[in-house]
């Protein structure tokens, strides 16, 4: 993993790292065209991506989904240190606002 760019993911990304229980996870192109939770909306618009992160981690709760699956979903989030990426992971985890401000 390379060091996070922007401070505030440094902490972040590591907690998340430590946290990931399945490790990582090669993606396919398929994951990367298909939300994975398209009836999961999350309608909060903020510059700050951790936010975002945040925001999402509630919603999969709410819907039930597995505490691994989480987990997943952050270390995913968090491993580029990068709040582009972070915002992608996002959009590609649950329907955002965001995927349209691009």
């Amino acid at each position: 993993m390379q060091t996070p760019r922007h401070p505030s993911f440094r902490l972040c990304a590591e907690r998340a790292k430590t946290q990931s229980t399945r490790g990582s996870q090669a993606t396919s192109l398929v994951d990367l065209a298909v939300t994975r939770y398209p009836t999961i909306r999350v309608s909060k618009r903020t510059a700050n991506p951790l936010v975002l992160v945040a925001q999402v981690r509630h919603e999969l709760r709410r819907a039930g989904v597995a505490h691994d699956e989480i987990g997943r979903f952050t270390a995913e989030a968090l491993s580029e240190g990068d709040p582009e990426h972070a915002r992608a992971v996002c959009s590609r985890w649950v329907e955002t606002g965001t995927r349209d401000q691009n």
